[in-house]
């Protein structure tokens, strides 16, 4: 007999990478505060020389491959073809996911077992150099009334979408 945390679906985060040590560890970090206890998070590295690797090895979780590509969207299609789970995200290495969000992410794809994709909201920001981050915009959730819209003339931060991987299996 199945108990709940069988059927809970695998959440996939695909990081694309290429020496991005500055960075990479802060959106790591980001996965690891989530909620929900069946994450896979997948690193595509490009053949890092800055020291990305080192930062990876820290974190045993993690599936890292590391080869040359043809850059990020390559990455991406690699990390999709070994992805084991029911429910995909892209999180680039300089960006980061507010805490206690898979298990939302997930409610939501389970109740609505018709649905292949969710948004989430997002914000822009820089960091000065001492390390302060400075909101420069901020992208709320996307709602099927406004997709159309926001998918062609506004902003639609990538990082803040999730989809099933079925799209991807049937799409290409």
């Amino acid at each position: 007999m199945l108990n709940l945390y069988d059927k809970l679906p695998i959440i996939t985060i695909i990081t694309p990478s290429l020496n991005r040590a500055k960075f990479i560890e802060e959106a790591i970090k980001s996965v690891l505060n989530q909620d929900y206890p069946k994450v896979e998070h997948i690193i595509m590295d490009g053949g890092s020389t800055d020291g990305t690797l080192e930062v990876c090895k820290k974190y045993p979780h993690l599936k890292v491959i590391s080869e040359p590509d043809d850059g990020l969207y390559y990455a991406i299609n690699k990390g999709l073809m070994i992805a084991k789970g029911e429910i995909i995200g892209v999180l680039n290495t300089d960006d980061y996911y507010d805490p206690n969000i898979f298990g939302l992410i997930a409610k939501t794809f389970v109740k609505n077992p018709n649905i292949d994709a969710v948004s989430g909201g997002s914000i822009v920001f820089e960091t000065d150099t001492q390390g302060n981050k400075k909101k420069l915009l901020e992208h709320e959730c996307i709602y099927p009334h406004n997709l159309l819209r926001r998918a062609t003339i506004e902003e639609s931060s990538f990082n803040a979408w999730f989809f099933r991987k079925r799209l991807f299996d049937d799409l290409g």
